[in-house]
């Protein structure tokens, strides 16, 4: 008759797994694999890089690597957001950047931003401040002077712009008017590097102005619009000299810079 070596074959194996160390009894119940209807909670914190990966954790693959989230904000329709600032890896990726932060506006956005990156840290955990209610005036209370910032410049129908300058009052912990912010070479002829600028207004870096910034107008047929500025925080209109405002560069916050004249209006550009 026929003998089986099955259990011979098997008999080492058994030994082994008898003889392996925290083996798991045979009534023991095994772990709750993780399933497609039960998604991570969203406040469970990243996996920590710097340690050992856990046994049941997901292998990387090669072929996903991390994304990488560089933070950014935005504030659109009253509704202010701020992404994350750090790789996210693959097994998380869930198609675009997690947010860390969000708020809604009580009174409108500073101004609709899509996509704004400089100064990031000041909206990381205060997505408020890209908000209208965020504005400083007289009397706001104070500890330092940037408590005083950002501040809002009005706007006239015939095109006047009324800036806002404030410090703060150490003795009163409150806000209170302070002198115009000053721009040595404000508005004077740019470089050469003009000659190369976009036909599109904006902003065009430029060495021979005293703060490396000028702003151009659309060409015209006579002359290019222009004139020595400099750069500013998104929405904070106090940062640039009186009767301009800070006018980001498109659609991105982080490239701002101080233009004469009303929102989005170049005409107050000199002819030079």
């Amino acid at each position: 008759m026929r003998r089986s070596i099955l259990p011979f074959l098997c008999l080492p194996a058994l030994v082994a797994c008898e003889n392996h160390a925290g083996a798991i009894s045979s009534d023991a119940p095994l772990p709750d694999a993780p399933t497609a209807d039960a998604p991570r909670a969203a406040d469970a914190p990243l996996p920590d890089a710097s340690q050992p990966p856990d046994s049941r954790a997901p292998v990387p693959d090669a072929r996903c690597p991390e994304h990488d989230c560089f933070g950014s904000y935005s504030c659109h329709d009253g509704h202010a957001t701020v992404s994350l600032h750090a790789p996210v890896p693959c097994e998380y990726w869930t198609g675009s950047c997690p947010i860390v932060s969000s708020y809604t506006c009580q009174e409108g956005c500073l101004a609709e931003i899509s996509f704004g990156y400089e100064a990031y840290d000041q909206y990381q955990s205060h997505p408020e401040r890209l908000c209208k209610e965020s504005w400083k005036q007289v009397g706001s209370a104070c500890t330092v002077d940037g408590d005083c910032h950002p501040t809002h410049a009005s706007e006239s129908p015939d095109g006047g712009v009324a800036n806002v300058y404030l410090h703060c009052n150490v003795d009163s912990h409150a806000c209170e008017a302070a002198p115009p912010v000053v721009v040595a070479d404000w508005l004077a002829r740019c470089g050469p590097s003009i000659d190369t600028a976009s036909p599109s207004p904006g902003r065009v870096t430029d060495d021979t102005c005293s703060e490396g910034v000028c702003v151009v107008g659309a060409p015209l047929a006579t002359c290019r619009p222009q004139g020595c500025s400099r750069t500013c925080d998104w929405g904070d209109d106090s940062m640039c000299p009186a009767g301009s405002v800070c006018e980001p560069q498109g659609f991105y916050a982080g490239m701002s810079f101080c233009k004469p004249g009303p929102r989005e209006d170049f005409s107050a550009l000199p002819c030079q």
